[in-house]
């Protein structure tokens, strides 16, 4: 990609050294334009590895931080469930399940109450006429 002399690459030693005139002479704008072109492409690959990189590194966090905030949830929902639901579904249950209870026993006062109520009538004696 870069220009390099034809001596250069065909016996890989230094370029020749350039006399005071050649440096002096203006160079092409083609060549010039070139360079330009090479070192803005060069900057630009740079640029867009940085940005991958960052963008990969991004999603890599984001992808933690999403798992860490799902367990950290999930924790949250053992502890509630362990210190306020089940209590409160147990209550629930006693108080449903006493229910029959509570029927079983108005019955049995029922019952107590008719036969202390038979008991009374039974007793009352009516003077003879």
């Amino acid at each position: 990609m870069k220009n390099r002399n034809p001596d250069d690459t065909v016996t890989d030693t230094f370029p020749k050294l350039k006399s005071s005139k050649e440096w002096l002479e203006p160079q092409s704008l083609s060549f010039m334009e070139a360079l330009a072109k090479e070192d803005t492409d060069a900057a630009v690959q740079s640029i867009l590895y940085r940005e991958n990189y960052i963008m990969k590194e991004l999603d890599k966090y984001l992808h933690h931080y999403d798992f860490l905030n799902t367990r950290r949830k999930e924790m949250l929902y053992k502890k509630w469930v362990e210190r306020v639901a089940d209590p409160l579904q147990k209550k629930i249950i006693e108080k449903v399940g006493s229910h029959k209870n509570i029927k079983k026993r108005r019955r049995q006062e029922l019952d107590n109450f008719l036969k202390h109520s038979n008991k009374k009538v039974m007793t009352v004696t009516y003077p003879d006429s």
